[in-house]
């Protein structure tokens, strides 16, 4: 409805999970990045959990997306409390196998055969569990004897676990032990500040056409924060609401007065996050308090300093770091430039081995050149050896100048 009057080319603030809209923030690109990484691994279990509406399905829709196209074989199982023999049935079904037999040693041999296939044509599989918490204890280890699972000494499924922060408490219960030595990395997904609060709204509102229209008074995004938590899911719901109620009455700026008119009526409805709905008393009086503010608070002259000579000094660093990944790609670059995009990074990755970049020495698996740049920026962020951030940094550059160098062309 709103996105005609606001001449948006579709409504930027689905309930929903929309991969492409996503906003990537901080704790986003890190559980992506620990995902990309386990793959690249291809054994053992990763776990991300977050609570509702911070992205969890949204990852997961994107990672299997990418995945189209490439060897991996993915099956999402979303829980419901389902106990051990009934998990290792829906796995099955999920995976395209017969399934209908009351014997639990002939739905593993249809499994396993199914996976030693896929290995043999240079295949493997991922199982994604969502809604993870809601397994039972027995089938969280019927889930582990599944990744017993393998062919010449080579893991044949890894298992994703998703779920809400109560998964952590069941993995770690002594019961489980054994599959807690198999996870090899663990993110949260956090909810967002009020920087990130207001960047997740224009990134959505600029990818669907946005041209300030309506215009969004900055002194309501520190607001929206509050009154959702951080959690996407409940900032897409109040900037709906937001822009619905402007489309109604023709409002083409948006500002604290037609912010508090929408809390107002989700508080009324009951829909906004139950953390703040049970404090409604308090905060119903601060919203009515924010109709009469009129400006933010004016930074004084010492915020004004500091915040300069803040930027002045990011701007020197990254002076710095373009220097070095410069001189770095003028090393390089002769030598790779008319390769192929694979040999390029796998020439790439034995280059930089061999230097010591910001006081690091890298040593990054040659094998990374298969999964592109995206591979290696993963691999740094996960890895445990001593990168510094800095040198991670440089080493972006680096790949982002290697990448805009058109291929020269061969004769």
């Amino acid at each position: 409805m709103y996105e005609q009057f606001y001449n948006l080319r579709e409504e930027p603030f689905r309930l929903s999970p929309d991969s492409r809209l996503c906003y990537d923030h901080s704790t986003y690109k890190k559980a992506r990045s620990y995902m990309e990484y386990a793959l690249h691994r291809g054994e053992g279990f990763i776990m991300i959990t977050g609570q509702p509406g911070t992205g969890k399905t949204t990852l997961i829709n994107e990672i299997t997306t990418e995945m189209l196209d490439s060897n991996v074989v993915v099956s999402t199982i979303e829980c419901s409390q389902l106990e051990a023999d009934d998990l290792l049935r829906s796995t099955v079904y999920r995976f395209g196998l017969a399934g209908e037999t009351d014997h639990k040693s002939q739905l593993l041999n249809n499994l396993e055969n199914y996976l030693v296939r896929l290995k043999r044509e240079d295949k493997r599989a991922v199982l994604i569990v969502d809604e993870a918490q809601a397994l039972s204890k027995g089938a969280i280890e019927e889930l582990r004897l599944l990744t017993n699972l393998q062919h010449a000494n080579t893991p044949l499924l890894q298992i994703f676990l998703i779920g809400q922060e109560e998964l952590l408490t069941l993995v770690h219960s002594p019961q489980l032990q054994q599959l807690h030595q198999r996870i090899i990395a663990t993110c949260s997904l956090d909810s967002l500040n009020e920087q990130q609060t207001e960047e997740y709204i224009k990134y959505r509102l600029d990818r669907v056409g946005w041209d300030n229209d309506p215009k969004l008074d900055p002194a309501i995004f520190p607001y929206i924060q509050k009154f959702s938590s951080g959690v996407p899911r409940w900032i897409n719901l109040i900037c709906s609401r937001m822009f619905l109620q402007g489309m109604i009455e023709e409002h083409h700026k948006i500002g604290l007065p037609e912010f508090t008119t929408v809390i107002e009526g989700l508080a009324k409805e009951q829909l906004l996050p139950p953390q703040v709905q049970n404090k409604m008393g308090v905060l119903l009086s601060e919203v009515n308090e924010l109709k009469h503010v009129s400006k933010p608070k004016k930074k004084t002259a010492l915020d004004k300093k500091v915040r300069l000579s803040k930027k002045k000094g990011d701007a020197n660093k990254r002076k710095r770091q373009e220097k070095v990944a410069k001189e770095l790609f003028t090393k390089i670059n002769p030598k790779i430039a008319s390769q192929s995009d694979k040999l390029k990074l796998k020439n790439l990755i034995k280059f930089l081995n061999q230097e010591e970049i910001a006081d690091s020495n890298i040593e990054l698996p040659e094998d990374l050149s298969k999964l592109g740049e995206r591979g290696i920026l993963a691999w740094m962020q996960y890895s445990q050896e001593d990168i510094s951030k800095e040198a991670q940094d440089i080493i972006t550059m680096l790949l982002t100048m290697v990448n805009d160098n058109p291929q020269e062309t061969r004769h």
